[in-house]
């Protein structure tokens, strides 16, 4: 008998070569025209769903080779053990009398495609593009970066060399090697990581169209099983990801000189042009990643819905704010922080990135800031005061000493949010 997909399985069983159209995966077999229409009317199998022969030979080979079919007994799947995460038929049941938790496999298998496991382990490789294509930015506008530092670097050791004599040739000339040295070595490291992020970058490209072809074309369960193994690729490749913006990969080689101070002073004594000084500066970029998202992880054995009690808190920073009461609080897209001091004569304080105190906003006597938006685009804070207050102040975030706008409200405005271009408000006793 062929083991050609291409051929009918039926007609070959009977020494009867035809071209096979369809494909069914419960059945395992293909069919010609002919022979799909019996499959069809058969009682046992009318409830089967048949694709194109096709798209059944455009999936991915590990894909298309998954059996519903139990190796040990030749009968098909028909159950999960969720404890010892194993697929059942049911001569299998036997061994399992004693499991708890045992459901059909069609109760699994039945939605996994329009599942969230199935879309966020798809957003998951879609994420880990968009990752790759920030850091490769990233590192290209480090290679320019790099590149306009030597070039100034380079015209500043020229300044500093016709200030002395012929003789400090060699010095010189030294000094320019060990600059090219450091910068070329910069630039390898830079283009070494950029053709690794290449590399995961064409493989994850290959895995969401896998993940489409799934979609498309595979049977639910080979559909779930297969996404078992683009999930653990994707969480393969998305760990390399974010190995590569937390293992200081991404710390900018900031370069600059310095001179010896005997330059100009005595040039007989010089025994150095310089020294060529690399400081590594932190990239503050940032990253999308699945998990964070709280991502339902494929896994036979694993729960379908995270449990709050599993998700860990972690300490990142701590900020003095110099508020002494914190009402609301935004974060701009630049990653400066914005915070109302609700106590009386209150204001908005804005904070760097790292937590440095920046500048005030809106200090104004006898009312209390109690909580803020941001607003047209980031570039504006809406601030309600409360406590009897009836005013909303609308003010530039980058230009804060210029006379803000007003909006007057029927009662106390206490909470703010903004959504689809509108401010939405808490009023007192509305």
């Amino acid at each position: 008998m062929s083991t050609d997909p291409k051929i009918c399985n039926i007609c070959d069983s009977r020494h009867i070569t035809k071209q096979a159209t369809d494909w069914c995966s419960e059945c395992e077999q293909a069919f010609c025209n002919d022979c799909k229409e019996y499959h069809a009317f058969s009682r046992l199998t009318k409830t089967h769903t048949t694709i194109p022969i096709s798209d059944f030979l455009s999936l991915e080979p590990s894909f298309s080779a998954i059996s519903s079919v139990c190796a040990e007994h030749t009968d098909i799947y028909q159950m999960f053990c969720p404890q010892h995460d194993k697929l059942l038929c049911l001569k299998c049941l036997a061994k399992h009398d004693d499991c708890k938790g045992i459901v059909p496999l069609s109760e699994i298998t039945k939605t996994v495609k329009g599942s969230a496991n199935f879309q966020e382990t798809q957003h998951g490789f879609t994420d880990i593009i968009e990752n790759i294509t920030k850091i490769q930015n990233e590192l290209k506008l480090s290679l320019e970066t790099t590149n306009d530092e030597e070039k100034i670097l380079m015209s500043e050791i020229g300044k500093m060399r016709r200030k002395i004599d012929d003789h400090l040739d060699k010095l010189e000339d030294n000094f320019r090697t060990d600059l090219t040295k450091e910068t070329a070595e910069s630039r390898k490291a830079i283009e070494l990581l950029l053709q690794k992020l290449d590399s995961r970058k064409s493989e994850t490209i290959e895995h969401l169209q896998q993940m489409k072809d799934l979609e498309t074309h595979a049977s639910e369960f080979q559909t779930y099983l297969g996404l078992r193994q683009l999930a653990f690729a994707m969480e393969s490749t998305e760990s390399f990801v974010q190995s590569v913006a937390k293992d200081g990969n991404l710390e900018i080689d900031a370069f600059s000189l310095n001179f010896d101070d005997k330059i100009n002073e005595t040039v007989s004594s010089i025994q150095q042009f310089g020294i060529v000084q690399v400081q590594k500066k932190a990239c503050h970029l940032a990253l999308c990643r699945q998990k964070d998202k709280q991502a339902q992880r494929v896994g036979m054995g694993q729960p379908l819905i995270m449990s709050i009690n599993d998700i860990e808190l972690k300490l990142v920073q701590t900020i003095d704010t110099r508020c002494n009461q914190i009402g609301g609080c935004e974060i701009l897209p630049d990653g400066k922080m914005v915070f109302s001091n609700g106590i009386k004569d209150g204001h908005a304080v804005i904070l760097d990135t790292d937590g440095t105190y920046l500048f005030d906003i809106l200090k104004k006597s006898n009312t209390y800031c109690v909580d803020i938006t941001c607003i047209d685009n980031n570039n504006k804070l809406a601030i309600s005061h409360g406590f009897g207050s009836k005013e909303i102040d609308i003010v530039e975030i980058n230009k804060p000493q210029e006379e803000q706008k007003t909006i007057t409200t029927e009662n106390a405005c206490h909470g703010l949010a903004y959504t689809n271009n509108s401010i939405l408000c808490y009023i007192n006793q509305e």
